[in-house]
């Protein structure tokens, strides 16, 4: 016998009210909800300082620079290589998100890009 969208829309409904029961009355108590929250708000402090630790570590090894150098440093390098790098970053994230994610995300974010990117080419007619 197949079931039908709502029977398993009820059945759904009934396994959330199940969990959502169990966890009221087996969940952590408000202390250790505060317990929690304190070292999960600390882990995603180190995370967002470790990631911007990568990022000037990506600087200084991708274009030869420190941080507050890093816009003289940009000018001087060759057309190609101000091309390569972020062409090259994409292409990682793209081949990343096509794998864990999909192709089609990966093809309605290249033309959320492109579409912004003649939308912008558009204004900067008018404007510049």
């Amino acid at each position: 016998m197949a079931s039908t969208p709502k029977s398993k829309q009820s059945r759904l409904r009934r396994q959330y009210r199940l969990a959502a029961r169990r966890v009221r009355r087996h969940g952590p108590g408000q202390a250790m909800f505060w317990v929690m929250a304190f070292f999960l708000g600390i882990a995603a402090g180190l995370s967002a300082v470790g990631f911007r630790l990568g990022i000037t570590t990506l600087e200084g090894v991708l274009y030869r620079v420190h941080d507050q150098d890093f816009l003289s440093a940009v000018r001087a390098l060759p057309w190609y290589v101000l091309i390569a790098i972020p062409a090259t970053g994409g292409l990682v994230v793209g081949l990343v998100v096509g794998k864990f994610v999909g192709w089609l995300v990966v093809g309605l974010i290249v033309g959320e890009f492109v579409g912004w990117l003649v939308v912008g080419l558009i204004v900067g007619e008018f404007v510049g």
